[in-house]
């Protein structure tokens, strides 16, 4: 069997597959972003503990349906871009995804812009600088969480943390 996961911003969706790709069993769960409680009016994050919560659900759900003698062979798990997780070294968050629908980095473009032009910036990421991207995320934390930052081992993107959360391994796409 191939166990297929995807992390979206409405909905994680978790299949169970056929080796000739036929679809054996599906479980689906809401998601949206929480209010931080930690923050102020309008911050959004999304809950790591629910998010890994929630796929786990969905496994157990799809693996009961088709039941427990099949052998899950591989796995592949997707989500989407910009919210990342910094982790420490024992995997442990160190701070909650910022949404991208959260307004906390509005402010930072401006101020990656006064360090790097646009252009440069995008050539070295092959980004715009808008508020959601990592970089402007890594701005916001080093002035009002440098914390965070300081205990930071990794950053792994929504998908990368659940993959991290099955395998024990650190890696991404990007």
């Amino acid at each position: 069997m191939i166990l297929g996961i995807d992390i979206g911003a409405t909905s994680i969706k978790v299949g169970v597959f056929a080796q000739d790709g036929h679809l054996r069993a599906l479980a689906q769960r809401r998601n949206a972003p929480e209010p931080d409680p930690t923050g102020e009016d309008g911050w959004l994050i999304w809950n790591p503990d629910r998010i890994w919560a929630d796929v786990c659900d969905c496994i157990r759900e799809c693996v009961a349906r088709v039941g427990g003698g099949d052998t899950i062979h591989a796995m592949a798990c997707t989500g989407f871009g910009t919210d990342g997780l910094p982790l420490d070294a024992a995997g442990n968050p160190c701070y909650p995804f910022i949404s991208w629908h959260c307004g906390r980095t509005a402010s930072q473009p401006k101020v990656l812009a006064q360090r790097m032009p646009d252009e440069q910036s995008f050539a070295i990421t092959g980004y715009h600088n808008y508020a959601i991207n990592t970089a402007n995320r890594f701005l916001w934390l080093r002035e009002h969480r440098p914390d965070v930052l300081d205990r930071a081992h990794r950053w792994l993107w929504m998908q990368d943390y659940v993959a991290f959360k099955l395998s024990g391994a650190f890696s991404t796409e990007c």
